[in-house]
């Protein structure tokens, strides 16, 4: 459930920005891209390597920390303009009052962004441990049973040559 919010939440990012700036068609094309082959891409990902994916997914959170904050300051020092936040995320945020600016809203938004980035981090942290609990318990096994199957395959595929070799040998 934590990781649904943290999608639809950052949904609601996407769609604060995509008020601010009102992209054009194509860009809005060229997002919808991105985001189908990022979305193949990370599922591939996840299926094959989830501590990774988890991994990765903190990593550009922090990644988004660092470019919010950047954003802040640019509107702090004044070359950017501090437009009224959209209602959208004065609706969704509690933090936010009426005549709320994008510099709060951004501040909001990178707070989001600090806490998915602990949370995968978590994720990719819980997800070893656990597996090395498994690996303890059900791969370690697997492959010891699996070694001896294999030695007892390959000894009675000798005992069975040797047979062969034998029975030609004394011509029966």
């Amino acid at each position: 459930q934590e990781l649904l919010d943290e999608a639809t939440n950052e949904r609601k990012h996407l769609m604060f920005f995509m008020e601010i700036v009102s992209p054009s068609a194509l860009e809005r094309i060229l997002i919808i891209l991105v985001q189908f082959i990022f979305w193949h891409y990370y599922l591939l990902m996840y299926m094959l390597f989830p501590r990774t994916a988890h991994r990765m997914t903190g990593y550009f959170e922090e990644e988004a920390v660092q470019s919010y904050t950047n954003y802040l300051y640019l509107i702090e020092s004044g070359q950017i303009e501090n437009i009224p936040a959209p209602q959208m995320a004065i609706d969704y945020y509690i933090d936010l009052q009426e005549g709320a600016m994008l510099s709060d809203m951004i501040v909001c938004v990178r707070r989001d962004e600090m806490h998915h980035a602990k949370i995968n981090h978590n994720y990719a942290d819980e997800y070893w441990s656990n597996i090395n609990f498994l690996l303890d318990k059900y791969y370690y096994g697997y492959v010891y049973e699996r070694a001896i199957l294999v030695y007892n395959i390959q000894l009675i595929t000798t005992y069975i040559m040797r047979l062969k070799w034998a029975m030609n040998f004394y011509g029966l």
